[in-house]
């Protein structure tokens, strides 16, 4: 199967009914913001935290994440990186960060 799937987040529908925030708008919002919390103004800080997507996690600890994991590892490990707005010099970057960690 290809095309684009929209997946609904279990845990984040119930933690914003928790606080009063699922209704319609917010449904509306997060299809607008392709699921990202951080545009959306009347969401609190530890939701955003908490729900980050891909694109908005640091590409610099998820690198020094997985390099201090790998000596748990017998083989190796795959690592996608998300960036926004990708060019070549943020992947230069990630990419020489990578190879400077000795775990």
């Amino acid at each position: 199967m290809s095309g684009d799937f929209t997946v609904v987040n279990a845990a984040l529908v119930r933690d914003l009914k928790k606080r009063g925030l699922w209704d319609e708008v917010m449904v509306s919002d997060l299809k607008y913001f392709d699921g990202s919390l951080g545009p959306i103004d009347r969401v609190p800080e530890d939701l955003k935290q908490l729900y980050a997507t891909s694109f908005e996690i640091d590409a610099t600890w998820l690198i020094q994440a997985a390099a201090r994991r790998q000596k748990w590892i017998d083989q190796a490990q795959s690592l996608n990186l998300y960036l926004s707005q990708a060019n070549g010099k943020k992947t230069r970057c990630s990419l020489s960060r990578s190879m400077a960690i000795r775990p």
